[in-house]
């Protein structure tokens, strides 16, 4: 937990607990509250397209061309370099205390998942579950 994010005093000189911070209100730049089974259904709901057009999902996992021409291995949101020797769609984030990781295996169907309020290496923690469950 960061003390200075999260601990403030309040108009009566006591300690609370409070969230708030300038950077909460940047849409898509973090504050998702989700719990391993939102991403699960999340994940489960990529593979079908209920919830994105698989058109949409095509695109958003695609590499992107930039204006010079070269491309970016990043798509709309995901990440996409080849990880432990499958293609991968990735995605991590850090934010006052809190590491996450998403590690997508789509040919295996293997998603890992790391939500962690400690200052853990998020992504070394995913693939290392990953690991576990390669062929």
């Amino acid at each position: 937990m960061n003390a200075q994010a999260w601990v403030c005093r309040d108009d009566n000189g006591s300690w609370v607990i409070d969230d708030d911070h300038w950077g909460n209100g940047l849409v898509g730049a973090g504050g998702v509250y989700a719990s391993v089974n939102d991403f699960y259904h999340w994940d489960q709901a990529l593979y079908t397209g209920g919830v994105v057009r698989s058109e949409t999902l095509e695109e958003a996992f695609a590499p992107t061309t930039l204006n010079d021409g070269s491309v970016s291995e990043y798509g709309f949101g995901w990440s996409l370099r080849e990880r432990l020797g499958h293609s991968a769609i990735h995605h991590g984030g850090s934010w006052l205390g809190f590491r996450t990781y998403f590690l997508r295996l789509p040919d295996l169907k293997l998603s890992v998942i790391v939500l962690s309020n400690a200052t853990a290496n998020a992504y070394d923690l995913a693939e290392s579950v990953a690991r576990l469950y390669l062929p």
